[in-house]
């Protein structure tokens, strides 16, 4: 079922509970009211009906708390009603009579009535759904990982977790992602780039634009890892539809999250507000303004609506630097790219030999070299390594043992490397910074922003110059 579909079935629900409450009727759920139906609501009727939910009558005295419902559960009753209303996009007209009854001086002072109750705590507690921070949500993807070999939460679970932060989207976004949207990027060959076209506010085909996905330091929160360890298993290929991106939907996802998140030892378990997938969404978003990144540029890289202003009519939806800024900033432990240490002989061919059918057969060559980089690296390294089916950890490490007869055995032939991401006349700039030597006792200190932000722009001053 379409979101449109679901949301008009949700609302609905309202319109005939409003029109049972009002006028004693005994609507079921599937009625069809008619215009001379709906005409017979008034400013009034919305009042009363709104009033019952939340403060337990239909005409409140001054002293009445808002005990029964939030002002949050009052905006969306209003909005499913005026979903249904004839004139929906006039205000109410009060000399006439006429309009959408929700748009009114009356109703609105109702809610910004129980707004200010709820700010002085004389309310119903929040339900809403909070940011989970950092420590909570890397919790999450470590349990995914230690779930049974065959379970579908252990690597596709993580991987829907893990991109959904990085995207900043919502389990919608994620559940309809096709595998043809995912692209490689020409620009920065090691990058991939993304096509969300579900995202909720996109209504135009420029409202989805490419956006980049940026490999992490640190492989439990790595995008690129995590799809590549995700596509690898077999239990892809096994997905009801394989040319979605994960092949499950959004319910088993929300069930697996809730079996995390509620086992009595997890950490959030004490917290008091509650969290859930929506909270997953929030946090990136979060995360990216405390470490710097501006509202706009959140705004975009979540793809949230942008048109509120005229200029962004003459705006692209989608400016290189600050998405790739935003996503840099999502890379835990920085930005890094894999790439091939010089001292092995690793070609193309070769990285295609170990990538396996599944990354093949849904995508090009260039975004499988990426995907096949990062695996090369997975089975060399202690921990990633459980990650990944036996029999295919043994077939690479045969492949460039047998391409690199004297390297050194289980020596990693893939290297991270730290980047800057900066931007100059319009254009994004990725500067490589320092290699992590594949020891996992060495733990690579994460580059300041500010101080990886002023290299670059000495370089690109200096550039300007020449």
């Amino acid at each position: 079922m379409s979101n449109e579909s679901t949301n008009r079935s949700r609302y609905k629900k309202e319109l005939a509970n409003c029109f049972n409450f009002l006028f004693d009727t005994s609507h079921d759920y599937s009625h069809n009211f008619s215009n001379d139906e709906l005409f017979q609501l008034t400013p009034e009727h919305i009042y009363g009906f709104l009033a019952e939910k939340v403060f337990g009558t239909s005409s409140p005295l001054e002293d009445c708390k808002p005990t029964y419902g939030r002002a949050s559960s009052m905006e969306f009753t209003k909005k499913a009603i005026s979903f249904f209303m004839p004139n929906r996009l006039m205000k109410w007209d009060v000399q006439n009579r006429s309009g959408n009854p929700t748009k009114c001086i009356l109703v609105n002072e109702l809610i910004k009535r129980v707004k200010k109750h709820k700010v002085r705590k004389e309310g119903v507690s929040s339900k809403a759904r909070h940011a989970m921070e950092l420590p909570d949500f890397l919790e999450v993807v470590k349990r995914c990982r230690k779930l049974p070999e065959g379970h579908f939460g252990r690597l596709t679970g993580s991987a829907y977790f893990l991109f959904q932060f990085h995207m900043i989207a919502r389990l919608d976004d994620i559940e309809h992602f096709k595998c043809d949207d995912l692209t490689s990027n020409l620009e920065h060959l090691y990058t991939l780039k993304s096509k969300m076209r579900w995202s909720k506010n996109v209504l135009e085909e420029r409202e989805s634009p490419d956006q980049i996905i940026i490999g992490s330091m640190d492989p439990n929160v790595c995008v690129i890892l995590a799809l590549t360890l995700h596509l690898e298993h077999s239990v892809f290929e096994q997905s009801v539809d394989s040319s979605y991106l994960f092949g499950t939907s959004k319910q088993w996802i929300r069930l697996l999250f809730e079996r995390i998140t509620r086992e009595t030892n997890f950490p959030a378990s004490e917290l008091s507000a509650p969290i859930g997938t929506h909270s997953i969404c929030k946090l990136p978003a979060t995360y990216a303004r405390q470490n710097g990144c501006t509202k706009d540029d959140v705004d975009a890289r979540g793809r949230w609506k942008s048109n509120k202003r005229i200029v962004d009519t003459y705006i692209d939806c989608l400016i290189p630097f600050p998405d790739a800024k935003v996503a840099s900033t999502l890379c835990i432990g920085g930005p890094i790219k894999y790439s091939v240490s010089k001292d092995v002989s690793i070609d193309e061919n070769l990285i295609l030999q170990c990538v396996g059918t599944n990354i093949l057969s849904f995508f090009p060559r260039q975004v499988s070299l990426v995907l096949g980089t990062a695996l090369i690296w997975a089975v060399y390294d202690d921990e990633v390594s459980e990650l990944v089916e036996s029999v295919k950890v043994e077939r690479i490490k045969r492949i460039i043992s047998n391409a690199n007869e004297n390297m050194e055995e289980n020596t990693n032939s893939i290297l991270k490397i730290l980047l800057v991401v900066t931007g100059s006349d319009g254009h994004l700039l990725i500067d490589e910074c320092g290699t992590d030597d594949g020891n996992s006792e060495v733990n690579p200190s994460r580059v300041n922003n500010e101080t990886a932000f002023m290299i670059a722009q000495v370089r690109n001053i200096f550039l300007l110059n020449i």
